[in-house]
């Protein structure tokens, strides 16, 4: 039996914004809450730093079953 989820299912339809230099947690959380939808941010205020660990966090995502949209601006979903 699989364990209650603490978020209405509501929101499993909605998308969250994965910050690309933040760690496992949000989508690993994300993930076990069924959510289906992800986009891409990062929070960098240097040039140097943007999309830094991009190539894990889509790493993380396929991980997860999530898949890119046709377009390079559709959210990731599953």
């Amino acid at each position: 039996m699989a364990a209650p989820r603490k978020h209405p299912d509501e929101l499993r339809e909605r998308a969250i914004r994965l910050a690309v230099d933040a760690r496992r947690d949000p989508a690993t959380w994300w993930a076990e809450e069924g959510g289906r939808a992800v986009s891409f941010g990062s929070d960098d205020h240097v040039t140097a730093g943007l999309a830094a660990n991009f190539h894990e966090a889509i790493a993380l995502l396929d991980h997860f079953g999530f898949a890119p949209g046709s377009r390079p601006e559709d959210f990731w979903t599953r």
